[in-house]
C-alpha cells in the first residue's frame, strides 16, 4: 500500500461506513430474539453484489481490506511516534551543557547543593 497516513485514516472510515450500511441492511432478528444477519436483504451494494452468498463474498473481501489498512494504518503511525521521540532525544541532546559537578564542563562544580543526609547531620541539634 502506497497511502500516507491521512488517506488510510479516509479510506478505512470510508470503507468502515460501507460495510456498517451492509450490516445495517441484513440485520434481523431471529426467532429465539437473537440479533442475526440475512444478507440476502441487502440492497446497498447495487444490482452487481445480490444474493446471500455474493453479499458474504463481498463482506468477507471488505473486512480483509479494512484489516490490511488499519495494519498499513497502525505501521505509519508507529513511523510517526518514533520520528516524534526520535526529535524530543535530539532537542535534549542539543541542549546547552552547563557546568556540573562532574568537571567536565568549565572545570567548577557546584558546592552550593547539599544532599538531605549531609543537611541534618550537620545541624547542631543532630
Amino acid at each position: 500500500m502506497n497511502l500516507t497516513l491521512k488517506e488510510a485514516r479516509a479510506k478505512l472510515g470510508a470503507k468502515q461506513e460501507e460495510l456498517g450500511k451492509v450490516f445495517a441492511e441484513a440485520t434481523v432478528t431471529t426467532d429465539s430474539g437473537q440479533k442475526g444477519y440475512d444478507f440476502s436483504l441487502v440492497t446497498c451494494l447495487g444490482d452487481q453484489v445480490k444474493g446471500s452468498g455474493a453479499v458474504a463474498d463481498h463482506v468477507k473481501a471488505a473486512n480483509a481490506e479494512l484489516e490490511a489498512l488499519a495494519v498499513h494504518a497502525e505501521t505509519l503511525e508507529a513511523a510517526e511516534k518514533a520520528a516524534a521521540q526520535y526529535a524530543d532525544r535530539e532537542k535534549s541532546r542539543n541542549r546547552p551543557r552547563f557546568a556540573g559537578g562532574d568537571g567536565s564542563k568549565g572545570g567548577q562544580s557546584y558546592v552550593g547543593a547539599k544532599s538531605l543526609g549531609d543537611l541534618v547531620s550537620g545541624e547542631k541539634a543532630y
